[in-house]
């Protein structure tokens, strides 16, 4: 994950054997958007569920990224990528112009999270909080959506409880933690 500018990121995924190199911009809010992709995916972990395809968006300049992910039996994440080179012509028939490209790949879900959560600590440390928030069109870092994942990985369940009600509670003392090893 690359944060190539001020509203621009150029991440690249480099996913046995297949790579998907990006250029998004501010348009979409697109570190807030993946990670809550992702999140949605890991409550499912703990509870019988039928399978269920997640989408997310991101746009480049005209273009836009595509994603659609799904998780299969024993943790293993199927994902497509396709990238229309003009968002505002894109169809399901694309016309002769346009350039489309799809990619699509299968890897563990654990390390899939474990080398993207690298790649956002990385852009943190080296941003900050305002700078990030600058950088992104005064877009707050998704700590929260950070938190809930890294702690996911780290327990391999869905941490974030909740009663009859659907109140949402999490562990402050471990979310504390987690932040305080990205500053040691």
């Amino acid at each position: 994950l690359n944060f190539a500018g001020a509203g621009w990121a150029s991440p690249i995924f480099e996913i046995n054997g297949t790579v998907i190199e990006m250029n998004v911009s501010y348009l979409s809010d697109f570190l807030d958007d993946l990670l809550q992709t992702f999140c949605e995916i890991c409550e499912l972990i703990d509870i019988d569920y039928e399978t269920e395809t997640f989408y997310f968006e991101c746009y480049d300049e005209p273009g836009v990224y595509e994603w659609e992910f799904e998780l299969k039996a024993e943790n293993v994440l199927k994902a497509k990528m396709i990238f229309y080179e003009d968002r505002f012509l894109k169809t399901k028939e694309a016309p002769e112009n346009e350039t489309i490209t799809e990619k699509a790949f299968e890897c563990d879900l654990y390390e899939f999270l474990n080398e993207l959560l690298a790649a956002v600590e990385i852009e943190l440390k080296r941003s900050g909080i305002v700078g990030y928030s600058k950088n992104w069109d005064d877009s707050e870092f998704p700590f929260a959506k950070y938190l809930q994942l890294k702690l996911f990985v780290q327990s391999k369940k869905n941490n974030l409880t909740r009663d009859d009600n659907w109140f949402a509670s999490s562990d402050l003392a471990e979310e504390l933690k987690v932040l305080n090893k990205l500053i040691e």
